[in-house]
């Protein structure tokens, strides 16, 4: 006991001892600086993104380092070149077009970012007053507005599929220029016009629903419903050909879009002359999910317009029948949108990670078929299930055709 004691008691003075031996060299160090002059003020001139100014303290380091790294990448280039390597891949090669500081102008806002920005305020603005107008309509009881205001909605239904054929093209020029699109002229200028004349398209759609509504006192049907509402003035009739000229225009235009995407080629500086560069697959499930919202809502119009202005007259039941048939498929294709938005988010990140040749997983890509193939499955079922027929009381008939796509979509 006695010596563990001892030896607690030595600790312990060791312990004080360094404790008092540490807190007078810290005092003498603090008298020594309290003594001690002020370091001399040294100023340097910066500017944001550029580096330092000429007479700062650090530029000639900075004229030093900057000097160092290109008598390297000079070298880098000749041992690059001496390999037989190709001067467009040539990774240390200077390019002064693509360089640019925070201090020169951001570059302009893109085109399709433009017409993207356009349709999207048609959308939200025609979804805004009818919000409006169904309020108004509980506090009145008057609902007339309302109801055109329902019909204009029905008329931009291609627009969320319109702006995503868009945003596809926006991304195939990204991976073809690497980054800069501007610079390289992509999308082509008629791709841009093409974009241009779907909004102008989409706008007037709209604007001839309203117009037939105060020409004709009613609300036209878009095409959605089984209804046929027929105006018996010239100017209805003249209104309801426009209208549908208008909504062949802008599927048209937008098929104008996808194959100016898929068709626009490389610049030879960045992938050398003759380079193919494959569509990816995301832009490939885009296109085709696109491309059967376009057809199946151009035939909904083509149908649509025979029974408007005939079928609806001489009662015939086989143009209404297969205005239904589109509806349905037009019902089933709504998960296309949505789809297709995790698709480019997909897409983005991979550009992300790298703008040349990033790709998502290959399971993922796998996945993109899979579900764009259930999706277009689903749409043809919904489109077969109505085709046997209509009776007398408008229902289905149950055919072998007609069961099993009932079957198959339960």
């Amino acid at each position: 006991m006695k010596s563990i004691s001892v030896l607690l008691l030595f600790v312990l003075s060791a312990a004080v001892q360094s404790s008092v031996l540490g807190g007078s060299s810290r005092a003498a160090h603090v008298s020594l600086r309290v003594g001690a002059p002020d370091p001399p003020e040294v100023k340097h001139k910066k500017q944001p993104g550029a580096g330092y100014e000429r007479g700062s303290p650090l530029f000639h380091r900075q004229e030093e380092r900057a000097a160092a790294k290109q008598s390297a990448d000079t070298a880098k280039t000749t041992e690059w070149m001496s390999t037989s390597g190709s001067p467009a891949d040539n990774p240390w090669a200077p390019r002064p077009e693509l360089e640019q500081t925070c201090l020169d102008p951001p570059p302009p806002v893109g085109m399709i970012s433009v017409v993207i920005v356009m349709v999207a305020t048609i959308y939200f603005v025609l979804f805004a007053a009818l919000a409006a107008a169904r309020s108004a309509q509980r506090m009145s009881g008057r609902g007339g507005t309302a109801k055109a205001l329902e019909a204009a909605v029905g008329a931009v239904d291609l627009a969320p599929m319109l702006c995503l054929v868009f945003l596809a093209v926006r991304i195939r020029a990204l991976q073809l220029s690497q980054g800069r699109p501007s610079l390289y002229h992509l999308p082509p200028d008629w791709v841009i016009f093409s974009m241009g004349l779907c909004v102008v398209m989409l706008a007037a759609r709209v604007a001839l629903v309203l117009l037939c509504t105060i020409v004709s006192g009613r609300v036209p049907d878009t095409g959605e419903n089984d209804n046929m509402l027929v105006g018996d003035s010239l100017g209805y009739h003249l209104l309801t050909v426009a209208r549908h000229m208008a909504s062949l225009g802008l599927i048209l235009g937008a098929i104008c879009v996808a194959v100016g995407g898929a068709t626009m080629k490389p610049p030879a500086s960045l992938w050398g002359d003759g380079a193919q560069v494959p569509i990816t697959t995301g832009v490939i499930c885009i296109f085709i999910l696109a491309g059967q919202v376009f057809v199946v809502s151009g035939m909904r119009q083509i149908f649509f317009s025979f029974s408007e202005m005939v079928a609806g007259r001489k009662g015939i039941d086989d143009t209404t029948t297969l205005l239904a048939s589109c509806n349905a498929a037009m019902q089933a294709l709504r998960l296309a949108p949505a789809f297709s938005i995790l698709i480019l988010a997909c897409r983005l990140r991979a550009l992300q990670m790298n703008v040349k040749h990033g790709n998502p997983q290959a399971w993922a890509q796998a996945l993109f078929y899979v579900g764009t193939a259930a999706i277009t499955f689903h749409a043809l079922l919904s489109f077969a299930m109505p085709t046997g027929g209509l009776g007398d009381n408008r229902e289905v008939r149950r055919t072998s055709l007609t069961q099993a796509a009932f079957a198959f979509r339960a």
